[in-house]
């Protein structure tokens, strides 16, 4: 290292190309270091260090502030323009938030980011955001779709609301602890059946309303809360005759009974699944139909 000392003022600048290669892959380190909160020793980038807070390119098209949500939309550097530099260091570039594309791919920025600028955000862990809230009891947050500057409060975002301000400042936001990728923001919730459709044999659609729970096993309906149809998966072969998905052998039903709907009432648990032709939510839930009816005499 004797090669690497102080220069005094006046005195000529010689530099090694193997010194300078060392001034470079010293300063590298540092800021690496420096964008991963000290996550890792320095001189080390790898994906697994940089798993709560990466390096992002502001490509929304406008300056954002500290706290802004973005989309993650592609590497900065792709793998085939640059397999060395991707595989150095995770940078993503993003983009104004998508509720569809973007529903479990966004980043919350650590510092003001200009419009083609880069810095840091956090992927995962906890962080602090703004936050909509029109349901107090709401316990997870998402995108706000096209609204970089909040995440919406919900019954079934991906981020998990650890804390909240009790009341709305100026904005109609509050300021909220939140922590992104927990597996606490999953993606159900309990409703209530409100009616039923058949839409086959042995087959039927169940209008729901969300619930929440009171106390002694009793409910309540969630004000603004999630209401629209769910289908049962012990149905999803049902057929007009031959073993149900309840195990019972439809064609050894005595004339007069037959496999029934899951009653009007009951509170279910509500899976929330993607339509693989529309991309959207579907609802599902899981319980076991009974037969009933009057044998003819």
């Amino acid at each position: 290292m004797s090669e690497l000392r102080h220069v005094q003022s006046g005195e000529p600048l010689r530099v090694r190309a193997t010194t300078w290669n060392k001034i470079i892959d010293a300063t590298r380190a540092y800021y690496q270091g420096q964008a991963t909160l000290g996550q890792k020793p320095a001189g080390v980038s790898s994906p697994a260090a940089q798993a709560s807070v990466v390096l992002v390119k502001n490509a929304s098209g406008s300056d954002q502030p500290r706290f802004a949500v973005l989309g993650i939309d592609k590497p900065i550097i792709s793998v085939d323009d640059n397999e060395d530099e991707f595989k150095r260091q995770v940078a993503l570039s993003c983009v104004s938030p998508s509720e569809t594309d973007h529903r479990y791919r966004f980043v919350i920025l650590l510092n003001p980011l200009k419009d083609g600028a880069i810095g840091r955000a956090c992927v995962s862990g906890v962080t602090i955001a703004r936050l909509q809230i029109d349901n107090d009891d709401d316990t997870t947050a998402g995108i706000a779709d096209g609204d970089a500057t909040k995440l919406k409060a919900g019954r079934d975002g991906t981020a998990t609301i650890l804390w909240k301000q009790d009341t709305d400042g100026s904005d109609g936001t509050r300021w909220a602890i939140l922590q992104l990728g927990s597996s606490a923001g999953a993606r159900f919730f309990y409703a209530k059946l409100t009616g039923h459709a058949r839409i086959d044999d042995n087959r039927w659609s169940y209008s729901f309303t969300e619930q929440s729970y009171l106390t002694t096993g009793k409910w309540k309906d969630t004000p603004l809360g999630i209401s629209g149809t769910a289908y049962n998966t012990i149905e999803a072969n049902g057929s007009v005759d031959g073993v149900q998905g309840n195990g019972v052998n439809a064609s050894n039903l005595p004339t007069g009974v037959d496999i029934q709907p899951i009653g009007i009432g009951a509170v279910m648990r509500i899976d929330i699944v993607t339509d693989c032709d529309t991309g959207d939510d579907a609802y599902v839930f899981q319980a076991v139909n009974q037969v009933d009816g009057a044998c003819d005499s």
